[in-house]
């Protein structure tokens, strides 16, 4: 679990970065899909 936190701060910190909004919305869309999974796997 610790793990997916840093890695969202690490897509947050890298997209605040990054001025195109389609580059942007690919790295929330890349860490959602991730973390459902993680949390379907859990389960």
């Amino acid at each position: 679990m610790g793990s997916v936190i840093c890695e969202s701060l690490w897509i947050k910190a890298c997209s605040e970065q990054m001025n195109n909004d389609r580059i942007k919305q690919n790295f929330y869309s890349y860490i959602t899909v991730h973390v459902l999974v993680q949390m379907a796997q859990w389960n």
